[in-house]
């Protein structure tokens, strides 16, 4: 038997570490690539200006690219507001849904206010204003708010710079923007001012008892709910007569009681809507019933 000699098996195991070394060294990426499937994988990686000039952290630079101006979080709302009233006004196939906010001056000084309105249910607005006036300003010939007409955006939701004022913060939303000169104007020497809303919906469609209901959006700023004062519905036309009407809040707490609604008769005992006790949570639920005349 031959004995090989232990110098001649440790060289070739060294012969053959280096030969898997080799072979593995051919497989394995380059660290300075990216990994396959990425958008700069085998592509050259750009220079950006050296020496962290002017171009540093700029797009096509080694940074990020540049950021858009960020929007400065609005103030909680310095004034306080009171839902005087939720008036609709239905026929056959729409709902002309109009509110009247009081506000009063509390801490407000100055500058744009910018307020959210939630949008409820059956769906969005077709049509949206808003108006702002003195508290003192009479109606038009016609009927009409006299006030100062406002600026309105569609939002998917609240912006941070602007407050809510119905609904929450990550519903889609109206955004008004209420002019630091209209405030001044309709405060004038006093402390209370009306914002007025009104917009245009789908009546909803026709349940099992023949009735329609609406859900409209209360409010709760800084968690802190404003106060419903009044309901009232009528016809918007001749032909279409409101037979009877039922309102309460609605929400995972509310008070079940039920709400007066003005213009219509109820077949329940109800209570007037500023005695009723509010949550945060809170939404108002209409229903309504029609006769074609």
């Amino acid at each position: 038997m031959v004995r090989v000699p232990r110098v001649s098996v440790r060289l070739r195991w060294a012969k053959l570490a280096v030969a898997v070394l080799a072979a593995l060294t051919v497989f394995m990426p380059s660290p300075a690539l990216a990994r396959p499937g990425s958008p700069t994988h085998g592509r050259p990686k750009p220079e950006g200006p050296k020496g962290g000039g002017k171009g540093a952290g700029k797009r096509g630079g080694h940074g990020r690219g540049p950021r858009g101006p960020r929007l400065k979080p609005a103030l909680p709302l310095p004034v306080l507001a009171t839902l005087r009233l939720v008036d609709l006004a239905v026929d056959g196939g729409l709902v002309v849904v109009s509110e009247a906010f009081q506000l009063a001056r509390n801490e407000w000084e100055r500058g744009d206010l910018r307020v959210c309105i939630g949008h409820g249910a059956p769906g969005a607005p077709k049509a949206f204003d808003a108006k702002f006036e003195s508290l003192d300003t009479s109606p038009k010939a016609d009927g009409a708010s006299a006030g100062q007409t406002l600026a309105t955006e569609f939002a998917p939701f609240c912006p941070v710079n602007a407050r809510l004022l119905l609904g929450g913060a990550h519903m889609a939303t109206q955004v008004v923007t209420i002019p630091a000169t209209a405030i001044t104007s309709a405060f004038g020497n006093g402390e209370l001012a009306l914002l007025r809303i009104r917009f245009l919906i789908e009546a909803p469609p026709k349940d099992r008892d023949g009735g329609r209901e609406l859900l409209l959006r209360l409010g709760a700023p800084e968690d802190a709910p404003i106060t419903l004062a009044s309901i009232a519905i009528a016809s918007r036309v001749e032909k279409v007569a409101v037979t009877r009407a039922e309102a309460t809040l609605c929400g995972p707490s509310a008070d079940p009681a039920s709400l007066t609604v003005e213009g219509a008769p109820s077949t329940l005992a109800t209570l007037n809507p500023s005695l009723a006790i509010r949550r945060a949570s809170d939404e108002l639920c209409v229903r309504y019933w029609t006769n074609t005349r």
